[in-house]
């Protein structure tokens, strides 16, 4: 299931080089700082921010309500979490002040580029849910925190 207007996954990042974030036809969906966080934490952000897609595909197979919380909130520009974006274009990706990343737009332009911000946005929401799914046994949300 895809999130809106965000470009549909599988993403990726180079395991080389974190700086570049991409979409399954190699288009370049975000570029990655890692000057301020450093070189370990720009790969774990490339990491999460490559799961997000996955992440949000599990969640809506779920029906409890934290799952369909973190979805809601995820549509609705709601969602609490670490990272925040503007609305200023390219959305920045942004922990507290530190800017993380820079998404941008594919073919559907402002839309495309906005979702594939929301989707990045919630991928530390994501992760925990999934972290206490897999902890519980779910063998699948133990499969996708593998890749983080």
């Amino acid at each position: 299931m895809r999130f809106g207007n965000s470009t549909p996954g599988p993403w990726q990042h180079n395991p080389q080089n974190p700086t570049r974030l991409q979409g399954p036809k190699d288009e370049t969906i975000g570029g990655l700082y890692g000057d301020v966080v450093g070189v370990d934490n720009q790969f774990t952000n490339a990491r999460l921010m490559a799961a997000a897609p996955t992440m949000y595909q599990y969640l809506s197979t779920q029906s409890d309500d934290k799952s369909t919380s973190i979805i809601e909130d995820i549509s609705s520009d709601t969602l609490a979490s670490s990272w925040t974006h503007t609305d200023d274009n390219p959305r920045l990706i942004k922990e507290d002040s530190t800017t993380l990343a820079s998404v941008f737009g594919g073919i559907q332009g402002e839309l495309e580029q906005r979702d594939n911000a929301r989707l990045i946005v919630a991928a530390p929401a994501m992760r925990v849910y999934l972290q206490q799914k897999a902890s519980n046994g779910d063998s699948e949300a133990a499969e996708i925190i593998a890749l983080l």
